[in-house]
């Protein structure tokens, strides 16, 4: 395993970007080498190139809706959008063609479809990242219901 130390602490803490090693052997030379991961570079701290970040907020939950894109290791936000349905991503990137020219590594999300889907079709070869603000809500939930199911089969 690699361990990448992230530039983000996550709740205050430092935190590892794990990657699998992946070693490689040649039968005819019988050369040894270790796979080289585009968006780690030899012992620095940050992946190479643009890493986005996409996410929706209301002033006032339930209310309109918008989507922000920002560029999370220049810590900027690049544009907001009106919406957060699939449609609204469509003609967001269709009015905005400097949008596709990104060229981004990373996108960091939360798992709404829209999102996954509207990303995979305007960069496909991007790395798609759920964010771990949503990843640990997940969790926490999961954990709640193995919780409530065991706790009613424990005697007091």
């Amino acid at each position: 395993m690699l361990l990448v130390p992230s530039d983000t602490p996550a709740f205050g803490k430092k935190d590892t970007l794990v990657v699998p090693t992946i070693r490689m052997h040649c039968t005819s030379c019988e050369a040894g080498f270790v796979w080289v991961y585009e968006f780690v570079g030899p012992k620095r701290r940050y992946s190479h190139g643009l890493v986005l970040g996409v996410d929706d907020f209301a002033i006032k939950k339930g209310h309109t809706y918008h989507t922000g894109i920002h560029d999370l290791k220049g810590e900027t936000l690049l544009d907001l959008l009106s919406g957060r349905k699939l449609e609204d991503l469509w003609a967001y990137a269709q009015w905005h063609p400097h949008f596709l020219q990104l060229e981004p590594k990373a996108v960091v999300m939360d798992l709404a479809k829209a999102y996954h889907t509207w990303i995979s079709e305007c960069f496909p070869k991007v790395i798609r990242i759920a964010d771990r603000f949503h990843v640990h809500g997940y969790v926490i939930e999961a954990l709640q219901e193995v919780r409530n199911a065991v706790q009613s089969t424990l005697s007091p």
